[in-house]
């Protein structure tokens, strides 16, 4: 159901034509959240309304292929595997439903119904261990295993419908995708702070070292690693620092920053990907192999990588929550 919805929204997007007022309204968001002074640049959007035009297909190909929302309820954790093996137990399902002011907000309006589809985000651990497993009903013991658990679940996203939720979260792919333009603009000028003073506090120990019987004191020496004491030595390092910045410094030019902009807006792929994995988890959450039957059952989600430093990775996996089933995990779980 939820991929024969995607296709339709997405043939629904695709049969018309490109809009350039509504490109431009897109790419003015991207702008805002990004470096507002790019709209100094004249021609900007000429230069970035391609790559906004294929970043919205590559949003639009993350709802494709999505697993089957899980239900969020008491009941779930009989009937689908993935529920169980997400969280920890029925009563820290309800403590995230508690706590999710997006959820919250969407059922104190009346007019959205008793229902609501969302995003459930999570982050993933595989964690290495020596167990015990039997094999031809013989015990091993120091056996290799990976467990695999969840836990900093949020829900985001809350909609009336799939219909509703699919672009919605095509949107969400946009942001997230901006988030990145921004992080690594940010970077790349701290990192121009940063060789800057090791500029400066290089040119400072040289200008110590040459005048004779002074005290050498590096005043900056919790800015960066020990400064070598050969004059010679700390030459090389200026040069090589002052090299680095003048690389550096086009890249923070409005028409540098531009270029990066457009870059990662023509190839998102490059940076935000999403992809289907299929785990096969017994109920402690051990990984099992894939040949072995009867030992564990397949647990489907999508995971999404964000290329930074380090690389921010997200088990995502559409849900669906009734005010029924808060009401009931309430009266079971929910303290006396």
């Amino acid at each position: 159901m939820l991929k024969l919805l995607a296709d339709l929204f997405l043939n629904k997007r695709r049969a018309l034509p490109k809009n350039r007022k509504a490109l431009l309204a897109e790419l003015d968001r991207v702008i805002e959240a990004v470096e507002p002074r790019l709209r100094l640049l004249p021609a900007y959007p000429r230069g970035l309304l391609r790559g906004m035009a294929r970043t919205l297909d590559f949003a639009d190909q993350l709802t494709q292929n999505l697993p089957e929302p899980v239900e969020l309820s008491w009941r779930s954790f009989t009937t689908d595997r993935r529920l169980g093996m997400f969280f920890s137990s029925p009563a820290s399902l309800l403590d995230l439903l508690r706590t999710s002011a997006e959820l919250d907000d969407f059922f104190a309006h009346p007019g959205n119904g008793d229902s609501a589809f969302c995003l459930l985000i999570m982050h993933r651990s595989d964690n290495h261990r020596l167990g015990m497993v039997s094999q031809n009903g013989e015990v091993r013991t120091d056996v290799p295993q990976v467990v695999v658990s969840f836990d900093h679940h949020r829900l985001t996203l809350p909609s009336i419908s799939l219909e509703q939720f699919i672009p919605r979260l095509a949107s969400r792919g946009v942001e997230r995708l901006t988030a990145v333009i921004a992080r690594r603009l940010r970077d790349k000028e701290a990192k121009r702070v940063v060789l800057e003073s090791e500029l400066l506090r290089v040119e400072l120990r040289l200008k110590t070292l040459g005048a004779p019987g002074q005290l050498v004191v590096d005043a900056m020496a919790d800015q960066g690693p020990a400064l070598p004491n050969s004059p010679q030595a700390l030459q090389h390092h200026f040069d090589a620092v002052r090299a680095e910045l003048a690389a550096l410094k086009p890249q923070l030019t409005l028409d540098g920053m531009l270029r990066d902009v457009r870059q990662i807006l023509e190839h998102p792929a490059d940076y935000f990907s999403s992809c289907r994995v299929t785990l096969n988890l017994d109920r402690m959450g051990v990984l099992q192999p894939d040949d072995e039957e009867g030992n564990g059952n397949p647990i489907c989600f999508e995971e999404v990588v964000l290329s930074e430093i380090p690389p921010v990775r997200r088990v995502v996996v559409p849900a669906k929550v009734t005010r029924q089933a808060i009401r009931e995990l309430e009266e079971n779980f929910g303290e006396a």
